[in-house]
């Protein structure tokens, strides 16, 4: 029981300090940075995974043949978004297909350059904050683009294919499709565990331990679960209030807001870890 506390009372000391170090490096405003390049990478960052997944995944049924799967996993991503835009933006992925290559280019720009407002805003939360040369920085803005896309085309294809044939697929035939659901939501969330803590351990200016990298995308996975369910409760309450007012635009609103709390929470979490690196040093 001592070591609970011992452990709760760190955990609740270290959050203060990173509370203190966020607030020193004005995450908030950097948030809103980040946020707003977000609201506009969003769609072709998920039209770019859908492509990827369409090209890649074809061996299994997939996401062209599970419409209602593909919606849910929308819904999951922004929370409290309206039914009808729901099947808009499902609408806007199956038509989408990108045959030209400047079409696919401009696409791929488009979500690229979220990555490097998150670059931006990790050299200003860095402990030390030394600035990399422009190669560096984009170097590294792509190549976790590169990590967020894998792992958001993989997360699509489990989410959406059917179970019995992605068994088959992978050659799981002995086990239970229960047992095999579970291994598939397993291996889900640790493949985003693992990427967010690879994007926390190299987009910092310094050096980050792994360990402090891995329990960063802890908190961020808490976060998120915790202000998923807040926010779907919120969500409802907004829109039948101010539905009346703002009409459609009430959509627009929320995701905004969303996008605006999943930014913040992904550059404190990574605080998070900078912060604790930075106690170790001392």
């Amino acid at each position: 029981m001592d070591f609970f506390k011992r452990v709760a009372k760190e955990f609740f000391y270290d959050l203060r300090g990173t509370a203190l170090l966020a607030k020193e490096n004005k995450i908030f405003f950097l948030a809103s940075g980040v946020a707003f390049f977000a609201v506009f990478s969003l769609c072709p960052f998920m039209i770019v995974s859908f492509l990827a997944s369409r090209v890649l995944l074809r061996t299994v049924s997939s996401v062209d043949e599970t419409p209602q799967q593909l919606t849910n996993v929308i819904k999951s991503v922004l929370p409290s978004l309206d039914p009808k835009i729901a099947s808009e933006v499902l609408d806007l992925l199956r038509q989408n297909t990108a045959t030209g290559v400047m079409n696919l280019i401009i696409l791929v720009w488009c979500a690229y350059e979220l990555f490097r407002a998150m670059s931006y805003a990790f050299e200003h939360i860095s402990v030390e904050g030394r600035m990399r040369t422009a190669f560096w920085e984009n170097a590294i803005a792509g190549f976790c683009f590169l990590i967020v896309v894998s792992i958001s085309t993989f997360l699509l294809f489990v989410t959406t294919a059917e179970l019995s044939s992605l068994k088959s697929y992978l050659q799981f035939e002995s086990w239970s499709l229960t047992w095999f659901k579970i291994l598939v939501g397993i291996t889900s969330l640790l493949s985003v565990v693992a990427g967010i803590t690879l994007v926390f351990k190299i987009m910092p200016t310094e050096k980050i331990g792994w360990e402090f990298a891995f329990l960063g995308s802890l908190l961020f996975l808490l976060l998120f679960i915790c202000g998923r369910s807040c926010f779907a409760v919120y969500g409802e309450q907004y829109r039948a209030l101010n539905q009346p007012f703002y009409g459609p635009f009430v959509t627009f609103i929320m995701v905004s807001v969303w996008i605006y709390f999943l930014s913040f929470i992904f550059l404190f979490s990574a605080q998070y870890a900078i912060y604790l690196e930075s106690e170790r040093k001392v």
